[in-house]
């Protein structure tokens, strides 16, 4: 068990003042099965949350968020494969508030084959804000992180958030040595609701539900136990909600990267 009390770093001119605190329940036992209990709420916070014409309705102060888990490591017996099942369950103090996110993410990695091969498909839902009724329904994804979790991709995480958004991620993996992991992932995104109030700029009201789709091609190289060299290689392909939002076009958007990292 745990409990936690955040000050997270915002980026300055946008601080929300923002403080959160909960805690976490769980069991594991070192096998097959990790098990949790989350909850967390918001004593202090600025953030606005959108009405469907733009006005605010309430601030994320007072939000309350709880959230089971369930991993199985060696599903049905069978050596390799696993499942992980997450819910979050978002209600408010101050305002009529029911929101949800879910995922369903199984997995199979080949211990015994040559380089570990390894598939896994994870299937993520996050509400949106349904226009037509007055209770407020969009998915507050909080400080959503990790690279390989729940990021809408290496590139589209600055144009997405996990809300109003549903997400479907096929990764591929293999480790041809010991100290070579290989990661490729194909990602698609649309959305649920038409009202978007809360995303970036352009992006408040949505003219198409096709967002967008990203591979990413990660390759991790580690030097003993205090260094690894991280190339990633990224590709974005905006659909016809963004193209609309920004006037018609997009360009669609490429990365690499090369990182070291050192640790002690």
């Amino acid at each position: 068990a745990e409990a936690i009390v955040l000050e997270p770093t915002e980026f300055p001119g946008l601080e929300t003042g923002t403080r959160l605190a909960g805690g976490t329940v769980g069991y594991n036992d070192g096998e097959t099965i990790d098990a949790a209990l989350s909850y967390l709420e918001v004593p202090r916070s600025r953030k606005s949350y959108l009405g469907p014409d733009g006005s605010v309705v309430a601030t994320r102060e007072g939000l309350r968020t709880y959230s089971p888990s369930l991993w199985f490591t060696r599903l049905f017996g069978v050596e390799g494969l696993w499942l992980k099942g997450e819910f979050a369950w978002q209600t408010h103090d101050d305002l009529d508030m029911r929101a949800y996110a879910y995922a369903l993410w199984p997995g199979y990695r080949a211990e015994h084959l040559p380089w570990k091969p390894g598939i896994s498909y994870r299937y993520a839902y996050f509400s949106g804000d349904d226009p037509s009724t007055t209770r407020y329904e969009r998915y507050d994804p909080l400080l959503s992180g990790g690279q390989n979790n729940y990021v809408p991709g290496a590139l589209l995480s600055s144009a997405l958030v996990n809300a109003n958004m549903r997400g479907q991620r096929l990764t591929l993996t293999a480790n041809p040595t010991d100290e070579v992991a290989l990661t490729l992932e194909y990602s698609h995104y649309r959305a649920i609701e038409a009202n978007n109030r809360g995303a970036i700029g352009p992006l408040q009201q949505l003219s198409s539900k096709d967002l967008a789709q990203e591979v990413d091609l990660f390759c991790n190289v580690y030097f003993g136990k205090h260094a690894y060299l991280q190339g990633v290689l990224a590709a974005a392909f905006p659909g016809a909600a963004i193209r609309d939002a920004v006037g018609g076009s997009a360009k669609n958007w490429y990365a690499a990267q090369f990182s070291v990292y050192f640790f002690f």
